[in-house]
């Protein structure tokens, strides 16, 4: 039988764990430090594979980078796995767009196509 308290414990530890680690590849990436940052958001997807918060900041290193179709793959990841309609997601939409060849900033759906 299964100690249930020391599995609750267990999990626990490996959540602050990770939080901690995902917290500082979020510094890292504010204060431009890339190779840094991917490490640690590298080590927490391992844990977490379907989180979008470690899609988005991967996805913004390859952006900054210029590694488009790494950004363009972590960024529909994170599409796929993040609630729709967030202003995370929009921007993360525009993002794709601008990726994708269309303008900077400004989402396809809102730019007229020539008839």
């Amino acid at each position: 039988m299964v100690d249930r308290a020391r599995v609750i414990t267990e999990s626990r530890a490996v959540l602050a764990r990770h939080a901690r680690t995902f917290n500082l590849a979020g510094r890292f990436l504010r204060a431009d430090q890339l190779d840094e940052a991917r490490k640690d958001y590298e080590t927490v997807q391992r844990q977490f594979p379907k989180e979008p918060s470690v899609d988005f900041g991967l996805g913004e290193i390859s952006y900054r980078r210029k590694e488009t179709n790494a950004a363009i793959r972590y960024y529909e990841a994170y599409l796929t796995n993040a609630p729709p309609k967030t202003a995370e997601a929009k921007a993360v939409l525009a993002r794709l767009d601008e990726l994708k060849g269309g303008k900077p900033g400004i989402p396809d759906s809102t730019v007229p196509k020539p008839k």
